[in-house]
């Protein structure tokens, strides 16, 4: 009797071995997400891509403002454009923050909150007159020049590397969108 509770302990140790290692033998899904920041070493990767986030947003309310107001059709397309390319990359900055087990807020602190431009500047723009498509554009160059900077920030300390590329990335669509808006603006 000792022998076969013996077994049985044994058998049930070495169950349990086998599922904390996730080698269970069946497919029952993906692992699931951490619920903390990993070891607390990726805390600016999750800030990047918590500015991030903020940085998306601002990016949909200065699109819609082109939509809205901009007299060339040109501007508008590149409005649109703007917009469908975030679809993705909003998409990816929230799977790596699950991942991290960290979520998507809208306000920032410390130097993510330079990501970001005022409210006073985005109403100035959306308040101009004849001049919107270029305050627009001028407006598109500094807002993604912010992005390209916390991306690069991201890219000299950062330390996950999917978060990495996601921010060369971003520096590479970003400085497409401000060359873009550059050459309209003439």
């Amino acid at each position: 009797m000792k022998i076969i509770v013996r077994l049985l302990a044994a058998a049930l140790v070495a169950a349990a071995a086998l599922l904390a290692t996730g080698c269970g033998g069946g497919d029952s899904g993906p692992a699931p997400a951490p619920t903390t920041v990993r070891n607390g070493l990726e805390r600016g990767d999750v800030e990047f891509l918590q500015g991030m986030t903020a940085q998306q947003e601002q990016s949909a309310e200065i699109a819609g403002l082109a939509a809205e107001r901009a007299t060339d059709q040109r501007v508008r397309d590149l409005a649109v454009a703007l917009r469908q390319e975030r679809g993705p990359e909003t998409a990816r900055i929230t799977a790596l923050l699950d991942g991290f087990g960290a979520k998507a807020g809208t306000g920032m602190e410390g130097s993510g909150q330079l990501a970001l431009l005022g409210p006073g500047r985005i109403a100035a723009v959306a308040a101009a007159g004849a001049e919107f498509d270029g305050q627009w554009l001028d407006l598109v160059v500094e807002h993604h020049g912010r992005a390209v900077a916390l991306a690069q920030s991201e890219l000299a300390a950062g330390i996950d590397a999917e978060t990495q590329a996601l921010a060369r990335d971003i520096v590479t669509a970003r400085q497409a969108g401000i060359d873009a808006a550059r050459t309209l603006r003439g």
